[in-house]
């Protein structure tokens, strides 16, 4: 997904939602071979299908695996989780460092 090509994907579970929720590409059941054939012949006779695959591929990665994003998402829940423990010692950051977190 973050080169920006389609993907054809034999898989179940988290893997294959996630190329399905960002229509990245085709998912095909393991074990389906006639399924694997059809997926990869329609996206040889589509240029258009297979560059749009690539495009929200490639912009879901950005919005939603980068890693500062990820971070900053895994700072602010702990922040609010530690916020309300009284024996968590509070956020420390170095001089000049600045967050958007609050």
């Amino acid at each position: 997904m973050a080169v920006g090509r389609p993907v054809v994907l034999i898989a179940q579970g988290e893997a294959a939602e996630i190329v399905r929720k960002h229509h990245a590409g085709v998912v095909v059941a393991p074990g389906d071979i006639d399924g694997l054939l059809k997926s990869i012949e329609v996206l040889y006779k589509s240029p258009d299908l297979c560059a749009e695959y690539g495009t929200n591929g490639r912009l879901a990665v950005e919005n939603e695996f980068n890693r500062k994003k990820i971070v900053e998402e895994f700072v602010e829940k702990e922040s609010c989780q530690c916020r309300s423990d009284p024996f968590c010692p509070p956020l420390e950051r170095s001089a000049g460092e600045s967050s958007s977190l609050g």
